[in-house]
């Protein structure tokens, strides 16, 4: 089997690599009270500069920084995957996430001897909710576009995004992780696939009915291809027994764990 490059692996270097240069945080080393800790500082604070300068320029002005940033890589310009006409602006680069998410808020104690420790330890829910967690979701759409083997979806992909799906019935609006996209007869979007990622949490047939629920809206809605959709679940830990028991027996059931992310298949 061939890797598929950038998929699991780069799941666990998140976690690992978005602390290497600061160190601190889970060794204490003594760097980080140093002069590579004040580096890695400034050249966050440059990035997080250049991104708050956003706001409070003229929208002619956001719109030149926006589209110079998403040139360097900072940002990707992300459309809904079902609204056409919405979009979001999504920060691409996973050390400004982290400065975003675990050190602006924590400035204070962060310029302090001794207090990188205590952050980080508090810090491990938002970690994984605003750091890892969008970061998997990102691998697993890039695993559905250019790794999953066309028997996942019984053809070839040729657009993979995140969407919302309305659900009047619930008052809310239902987000999809992963979306997947043919090409049909008549040279239009086909939905072949949507799926939901997890990075820590055990999967269950719960997860199961509410992607089931989605594809019924969508289906109601008349989207192409919805009403022979697939369900793709992605965990980093697993999937309880009624789900994998559920998924031998109905193929329009994916579990894709860390080993099928890692290898594709």
């Amino acid at each position: 089997m061939v890797r598929a490059p950038g998929t699991a692996s780069s799941a666990h270097r998140v976690l690992a690599g978005a602390s290497d240069e600061f160190a601190a945080f889970e060794t204490g080393a003594s760097a980080v009270e140093g002069n590579q800790v004040g580096m890695f500082m400034a050249r966050q604070r440059s990035w997080a500069d250049s991104m708050s300068l956003n706001a409070m320029a003229s929208p002619a002005a956001r719109s030149g920084r926006r589209y110079e940033q998403d040139r360097a890589g900072l940002i990707t310009h992300e459309t809904d995957a079902f609204r056409r006409n919405r979009s979001a602006y999504r920060i691409a680069e996973p050390l400004l996430t982290f400065y975003h998410a675990i050190m602006s808020p924590a400035w204070g104690d962060l310029e302090r001897p001794g207090r990188s420790a205590q952050v980080w330890r508090r810090s491990q829910h938002t970690f994984t909710s605003n750091v890892v967690g969008p970061h998997f979701e990102e691998i697993c759409r890039r695993w559905a576009r250019w790794y999953g083997s066309p028997q996942t979806y019984r053809t070839d992909p040729v657009r993979v995004a995140s969407g919302t799906v309305p659900d009047a019935g619930a008052q809310k609006t239902a987000e999809v992780d992963v979306a997947v996209f043919g090409r049909g007869d008549d040279n239009r979007d086909t939905l072949l696939a949507i799926g939901e990622a997890k990075w820590q949490e055990n999967m269950t047939t719960s997860h199961l009915n509410r992607l089931e629920r989605i594809r019924d809206l969508l289906r109601a809605g008349g989207k192409p291809g919805a009403g022979n959709a697939r369900l793709l679940l992605f965990s980093g830990t697993g999937f309880n027994d009624a789900l994998m028991e559920r998924a031998a027996n109905d193929p329009s059931v994916q579990l894709i764990g860390l080993e099928r992310l890692y290898y594709g298949s």
